[in-house]
């Protein structure tokens, strides 16, 4: 709360000046908050209001460190709470930032440019370490050099969000060239292994091929993914010598005209219009259990993604649905989300896994949520079969401190 400027004396010393008006001064010394309570005329109810937001705040403060969905990110705080210094550059020029920010804060606070080419620093005409903690009033210069670069213990010295995001921001982009340029040795060393041209086989229809097929909307991030050894060429030759329609296609003709196996031939755990070596997966979305009324869909590349019959992903689709059933020889163990209300303050994790134990249901891992006052968990568990899982659902429901249990697709 002051208006700030600065100027050299005839002795070669920098003077920093500092106007203020009474009420200016009453904020600086004592607070905003005191300022509004000490401040005779204005209004009581806007005095009040602003008096309970800060008691507000302070709780939130206070309390962070008990209530867990509370996440106050740390650069936030300790840039918006602390107390901040005001440091200059040889030219006059005020920088603010957040006390115990040290040169490198002040470089990238001045440029990113100048943080990333920093070498040294000097404050009050002494050469000192790039992890020296600044004090109100440094006059800082920074000295710089073209051919430098940030190095990663900088993140360690760094105080200020802005500078730890430059540093890493630079990381990140050059670790991504890297690959990239790795990725594109690793395609054309591959091609020219396989005695193939690159301009034949990667011109923009069938980089606009992979793109569509891989989800991605440059080829940079292609050649990033074979730098970063996530795809091969040999996914790549795939993508442009498939056919999508042709391959899906021979799937549903596949499907409809397959001799249907005896009962006991079956080695998957769904049974697919008589075939057992089409590629079949559970859908995430609704977690189908043995028992659970279910439907398949025949997907573009990625055999029949099975659902629950009331999955509502699948329920306005005709095309394309498919008869499945499962088959109930399987042992297998199927997982599933379910989603328990509890009220507020009760901790009942021993209750609920020792039903699950009960009715032979496997629980993986929890999830704590808080919702309306209420305490929730996302249970991730793993059954043989319905019957199980709706027993275990129904002990949850008749515990003490338990609101309400559902499977996750049935909210």
């Amino acid at each position: 709360q002051s208006l700030h400027t600065t100027v050299f004396g005839v002795d070669g010393y920098l003077y920093e000046i500092q106007l203020r008006t009474k009420e200016m001064d009453e904020i600086a010394e004592h607070g905003i908050a005191s300022h509004w309570s000490y401040k005779e005329k204005g209004s009581l109810k806007s005095q009040s209001f602003m008096e309970h937001k800060l008691e507000l705040f302070r709780n939130l403060v206070e309390s962070k460190g008990n209530i867990e969905e509370i996440e106050l990110d740390k650069q936030v705080e300790s840039e918006f709470l602390s107390e901040m210094i005001y440091v200059y550059t040889p030219k006059g020029d005020v920088i603010e930032l957040p006390q115990e920010s040290t040169p490198i804060d002040f470089a990238y606070r001045i440029h990113s440019k100048v943080g990333d080419t920093m070498v040294g620093a000097i404050v009050n005409d002494a050469i000192v370490p790039l992890n020296h903690q600044l004090n109100d009033g440094d006059i800082v210069q920074i000295k710089v050099s073209s051919s430098s670069k940030p190095k990663k213990e900088w993140l360690n010295m760094a105080k200020t969000s802005q500078a730890k995001s430059k540093i890493k921001s630079y990381f990140s982009k050059q670790d991504r060239d890297d690959y990239i340029t790795k990725g594109r040795e690793i395609l054309e060393k591959e091609l020219r292994r396989m005695k193939l041209t690159y301009s034949e086989n990667f011109n923009d229809e069938n980089i606009k091929k992979i793109l569509t097929e891989l989800k991605l909307t440059d080829f940079d991030d292609v050649l990033f993914g074979v730098g970063s050894l996530r795809y091969t060429i040999k996914n790549l030759m795939s993508i442009i010598n498939s056919d999508p329609n042709k391959s899906q296609n021979e799937l549903i003709d596949k499907v409809m005209n397959n001799e249907v196996l005896r009962k006991d031939e079956y080695k998957n755990d769904i049974i697919v219009a008589g075939t057992d070596d089409i590629m079949v997966n559970l859908a995430s979305c609704c977690c189908p259990v043995l028992g659970d009324k279910i439907k398949g869909y025949i997907t573009k590349g990625k055999g029949i993604m099975v659902h629950r019959e009331d999955c509502p992903n699948i329920k306005d689709i005709k095309e394309r649905i498919i008869e499945v059933a499962w088959n109930k020889n399987s042992d297998k163990s199927y997982f599933s989300n379910i989603l328990v209300a509890t009220t507020s303050g009760s901790n009942p994790i021993i209750d609920i896994v020792t039903k699950a134990t009960i009715r032979n249901v496997q629980v993986e891992s929890f999830k704590t949520l808080k919702r309306n006052n209420n305490l929730n968990y996302l249970l991730v568990v793993k059954a043989k079969n319905n019957e199980d899982l709706n027993n275990f659902i129904s002990d949850l429901i008749n515990l003490k401190d338990v609101i309400s249990a559902v499977r996750e697709g049935e909210l």
